[in-house]
């Protein structure tokens, strides 16, 4: 019984060695096109030997699937981890595919170097990202001139060989390289047209000729760009009031579009109807008269139009 025991705690330690790894993950697994791209990256050091790590060097090569493009922004490098290590970025980016930069950090006196730390920011990198959609995937890579992906000194983990941690996912997951981040392109919100006159029809005098205002929601976050008469006779200024002038009778179709800050657009069609009543005598004399022969004689009629 007591030799059982004995192999049960030699497996158990033997198992929590063999999981015991050093990794850097990134902490984001999605970006929005036409914002900061945010790209926290965490590091966790799990062996405790060597008992510190006295420095890194820690290369990344981007590249893009689809529309999506970025440039570099900044990178921030926590204050808290970097207060024993002196950390620096080689920032090579310049929004090409592929892309690169390196991270590293080398223990000065009198910082005695890298403790075991457990899910701790290592640093931020902000990208400025286009407007396309796709996917941004990002892996670990040998950067020239500082070497191979590697913490010194590292005895232990699972990165595949005795000094390289593991790139992981947000998922923790390392069953994937590149990691691949999706990028939703921005979508630009379809204006559409609200004020329009009743029955989609414009009535009125031909001689007078009439004005109509037109109302439009541009969408979200959007404002109104312009107004056009695509088809049909009139015009409509960059308010939406749409005017026409004295024209013949007769029924016209016309079609006004608006077109948002971002470029989508909406139509709406309607006929034009232009009127032209007979005249009226608005009066007649009433009752017969009779006029004597030989005499002139007049009278004066009155007419609406």
């Amino acid at each position: 019984m007591r030799r059982s025991l004995l192999v049960v705690l030699v497996l158990l330690l033997t198992g929590g060695l063999a999981t015991a790894a050093d990794f850097i993950r990134i902490d984001a697994d999605s970006l929005v096109g036409g914002t900061l791209g945010v790209l926290p990256f965490y590091i966790t050091r799990e062996c405790p030997d060597p008992e510190r790590i006295m420095g890194t060097s820690n290369g990344f090569v981007m590249t893009a699937t689809g529309s999506a493009t970025w440039s570099y922004n900044s990178y921030v490098a926590d204050p808290i981890v970097w207060s024993w290590l002196i950390f620096t970025l080689n920032p090579k980016i310049d929004g090409t595919s592929p892309d690169s930069f390196l991270t590293g950090g080398a223990a000065m006196p009198p910082f005695p170097g890298m403790p075991v730390v457990t899910e701790q920011l290592y640093f931020t990198l902000n990208l400025d990202l286009g407007l396309g959609g796709g996917e941004l995937c990002i892996d670990s890579s040998f950067i020239p001139p500082a070497g191979t992906w590697k913490f010194s000194g590292l005895t232990c983990g699972l990165g595949g060989a005795p000094d390289r941690p593991l790139f992981l996912a947000k998922d923790s997951s390392d069953a994937d390289h590149p990691i691949c981040l999706v990028v939703t392109g921005e979508v630009c919100p379809d204006p559409l047209i609200t004020g329009t006159p009743g029955g989609d029809a414009l009535t009125g005098s031909h001689c007078a000729g009439l004005n109509f205002q037109f109302d439009a929601d541009p969408g979200s976050g959007e404002t109104i760009a312009s107004w056009t008469v695509t088809s049909g006779p009139g015009t409509i200024d960059a308010g939406g009031n749409y005017s026409v002038g004295a024209t013949a009778t007769g029924t016209y179709p016309v079609v006004v579009e608006v077109e948002n800050g971002c470029g989508n657009t909406d139509d709406y069609a309607f006929d034009l109807i232009l009127t032209n009543t007979n005249p009226a005598y608005t009066n007649t004399g009433g009752e017969d008269t009779e006029i004597e022969a030989g005499l002139q004689y007049s009278y004066d009629f009155n007419a609406n139009d």
